[in-house]
């Protein structure tokens, strides 16, 4: 029924004396509950600076009160939902009911939850003022029955009286709120300066988050929070941060299961995932609501672990405006209702947030950047170990301390016994993981002191420290000796490297690092010129030695220039007629100050510096020269010429070859290459394609010093050969030793049952030379014949025609074969 006169007037009494917006709306949310018409209701008040209507009185039905807090604030924008039940009514200044074909989706949901079968929102318009807007809306909620018109008459005539107040009071608390809002803005823009400064300056991500979340921990009753960021499209978890210690082990949980599990950015249903790809936070002022919409298993799992939370924010993290990531707050203790203003400074601590966390990517990416360019400065780029840098910086470093504790030292040089044959047969692949395996065994045989460093190439230098002063040093030298012997397994294949170690000691060798190390290297060298795989410690001879050997490569280099290279030619005789059938040129080292210098002396020196290969075009121009010269006065014999192994492996040399014949205009049947066994079975297929090449340019071969390297048969019948010379330590021996008689017999079966001939080598008696013709050897050369002859003295020795002499000797003098 109406209002009577008397009512209204006490109604208007206790309006005159609210002091303030919220007693008004207390008051006529009073008086609709006494009225007892409908279930609930929301007063909605128009912000003109916004557009929008904000809920400032909110009263749901009784079941669903523990709600309202969530929905207070809750705004709406005129212009962005038109289907809104309130803005409807506010619009039209008409009555607007809660429909399915005009209200909004999410309205209809919520109204279905809390069962509210009626649902109508008034316009709040001011009396004899029908063209002014409303000043708001008020929202009518009814689960039992509908809201006729008796009831709307009832709820205007009662809110009639409420206006003019509450848009009075509503312009105070507006301007109050405008100067509240400056108030606060200025605060927030100072604590905002003071965040950015002071996160800005931190350097690790943990610190940035964890600095953030003790500012929002002190500003909003949130007890967890857990940050989340872009990586490989997943939202990794970076940090979980919690209020108290007594939250601890709820966030220590939520870490452990993030662990395992980061959130994909394919569906919106995760509450992570949801803000990063809406780059828009995502409330819920009650996280009970959640339970009522689709989860990610991971947000369930969050909610378990959380214990089921009372609010839940998620934020975006925004670099430039766009989301690198995510943020979700929790309050596991109370219902917390987030003021506008706190969540817009949120926000902008967000975006502050996410320029922090680029910031701290850039620093930690310079770092290491910084941290990979020194490691590339001080470690070798393939095995990992120190460089010669670093080498040493560690040597002296040692010595200071040494020096300190009077403590000895051993430094070693390790260098790889012909490991250029593993990069020329089997590639620089399979050389680079050799060297790895290397480093690998090395680090093996060493202790936790010592330092192993990568020198250049395939050298090494160790340094041992002698912590006890015991000199156990060779017994580890000699293990580094040991283990790079064993076979490499590589690809399927296994070869076998061999090592040679010099080493020095501090301080009786040195006291700098140049002079320990040259030390160490003129050992590594006098172990090498030893047969090699051995160990030598330095001495002082060794290095008298070392520059005699330096003075030799320097004259050596020069040598061919200054016409001080001469050839001598040994010839070959016949074993069934004792005639002369070719020579072989054989280098010789005249200096003007050293004088007649031995190829026993010179020519490792030239095949461990590179030289040989140079010399040994020029001993192949001058050799081919001389044979045209003989053939031009009647001697029809060929030269035979060895190549070097590196000569023999070095780029073009089948063209090099055929250049020099057409330049001296010999013909390629007069000129025998001699090939050593393990030249050619390094690689043995590389080895049969530049032999074929030699071969179709018409060029005799032969392999060199047979039953000394590998003799591999498989291959041997594979190669174009023509002759085998035996190698003259059997032939030395054959006459005194059954075991070399039978072993020169097993060569000469099988080059003859490859119908191979067979060149004798150093065949200095008569003796030999029937032991020979006996098992048919077809060739010999040395010393018995002739010696190896300057030119002049070969040319004249073929004017001579000088025969073998084939006399048979006495049998009493030739060994029996085992």
């Amino acid at each position: 029924m109406p209002f009577s006169i008397e009512q209204k007037y006490a109604l208007l009494e206790r309006i005159t004396r609210a002091a303030s917006l919220s007693s008004l709306l207390d008051l006529l949310g009073e008086e609709i509950e006494r009225l007892g018409l409908v279930d609930g209701y929301i007063v909605n008040l128009f912000d003109n600076d916004g557009e929008i209507l904000s809920s400032q009185k909110v009263r749901l039905p009784s079941e669903y009160r523990y709600l309202e807090d969530t929905y207070f604030g809750y705004k709406v924008s005129l212009k962005g939902d038109t289907r809104n039940t309130n803005v409807r009514a506010f619009l039209t200044r008409r009555i607007a009911r809660l429909s399915t074909h005009e209200s909004s989706e999410d309205e209809r949901e919520s109204l279905a939850r809390w069962r509210v079968e009626d649902c109508v929102a008034l316009p709040l318009m001011l009396e004899g003022q029908p063209e002014a807007a409303p000043i708001g809306t008020l929202m009518l909620l009814k689960q039992g029955g509908s809201i006729d018109e008796r009831i709307f008459a009832l709820i205007d005539e009662l809110t009639a009286l409420f206006l003019a107040p509450v848009r009075a009071a509503w312009a105070s608390a507006y301007l109050q709120d405008f100067h509240d809002r400056f108030q606060r803005a200025a605060g927030e823009h100072a604590r905002a300066l003071d965040f950015i400064i002071e996160i800005n300056n931190l350097t690790a991500l943990e610190s940035v988050f964890d600095k953030f979340a003790g500012d929002v921990f002190r500003q909003i009753p949130f007890e967890c929070i857990g940050f989340f960021l872009l990586e490989d499209d997943l939202l990794k978890n970076k940090r979980v941060s919690v209020a108290a210690p007594r939250f601890q082990a709820i966030g220590d949980a939520w870490t452990s299961y993030l662990r395992d599990c980061d959130y994909d950015l394919h569906s919106l249903s995760g509450g992570v995932s949801h803000a990063f790809l809406k780059n828009s936070p995502l409330m819920f002022h009650d996280a009970q609501e959640l339970l009522h919409l689709p989860m990610s298993e991971m947000d369930k799992q969050a909610l378990r672990i959380m214990q089921t939370p009372r609010t839940l924010l998620v934020l975006p993290i925004r670099y430039q405006g766009k989301p690198i990531g995510s943020m979700a707050f929790f309050s596991l203790t109370q219902i917390v209702a987030i003021p506008t203003a706190d969540l817009q400074l949120l926000e902008k601590l967000a975006a502050f947030l996410g320029t922090a966390v680029i910031n701290c990517k850039n620093f930690a990416l310079n770092q290491a950047q910084n941290a990979e360019l020194e490691r590339l400065a001080t470690h070798d780029v393939l095995t990992g170990l120190p460089n010669r840098a670093l080498l040493r910086d560690r040597l002296q470093q040692g010595m200071a301390r040494w020096a300190r504790q009077r403590q000895a030292a051993t430094i070693a040089f390790v260098d790889l016994d012909h490991f250029k044959n593993i990069n020329d047969t089997l590639g620089h692949s399979a050389g680079d993981r050799a060297l790895v395996a290397i480093t690998n065994r090395l680090r093996t045989c060493l202790r936790q002191s010592d330092t192993v460093a990568r020198f250049g190439g395939d050298e090494f230098v160790i340094i041992l420290e002698d912590l006890d002063n015991n000199g156990n040093h060779e017994q580890v030298l000699q293990r580094v000796l040991e283990g790079l012997c064993e076979p490499i397994r590589d690809l399927g294949q296994d070869f076998s490297l061999s090592c040679s170690i010099g080493y020095c000691r501090y301080p009786d060798d040195g006291e700098d690092a140049d002079t320990l190390l040259n030390a160490a290297d003129v050992a590594m060298y006098q172990a090498k010129q030893l047969g090699r795989s051995n160990i030598q410690c330095y001495s002082p001879d060794m290095r008298v030695n070392a520059g005699k050997r330096l003075t030799l490569e320097g004259k050596l280099r020069h040598a061919a220039e200054n016409n001080e290279l001469v050839l001598h030619y040994q010839p070959k005789a016949d074993l069934k007629t004792g005639r002369i059938v070719g020579v072989e040129a054989l280098v010789r080292w005249q200096n003007p100050e050293l004088g007649m210098v031995s190829p026993g002396v010179f020519i490792p020196i030239a095949e461990e510096s590179g030289l040989i290969v140079p010399i040994g075009d020029w001993i192949l121009r001058t050799a081919c020269t001389q044979a045209l010269a003989w053939q031009q006065a009647g001697f029809s014999i060929p030269v035979a010429v060895n190549l070097s192994a590196k000569q023999f492996q070095s780029p073009g040399i089948a063209a090099r070859v055929r250049d020099t014949l057409n330049a001296t205009g010999l013909d390629p049947h007069y000129l025998e290459l001699e090939l050593t066994e393990s030249m050619s079975m390094g690689n043995p297929e590389k080895s049969i394609e530049i032999m074929q090449s030699f071969k179709a340019l018409g060029i005799t071969l032969t392999i060199d010093d047979f039953g000394t390297g590998y003799s591999n048969l498989s291959y041997l019948q594979r190669f174009p050969l023509d002759k085998l010379k035996l190698d003259q330590s059997f032939v030395r021996d054959m006459a005194d030793s059954p075991e070399a008689l039978a072993i020169s017999q097993a060569v000469l079966g099988v080059a003859h049952s490859l119908r191979l001939k067979v060149v004798a080598e150093g065949v200095e008696t008569a003796e030999q030379l029937q032991l020979l013709m006996d098992n048919h050897c077809d060739e010999m050369q040395g010393y018995y014949f002739s010696r190896p002859l300057p030119a002049e003295q070969c040319t004249q020795f073929l004017q001579q025609k000088q025969q073998l002499s084939l006399a048979p000797v006495s049998p009493s003098k030739v060994p029996t074969p085992v």
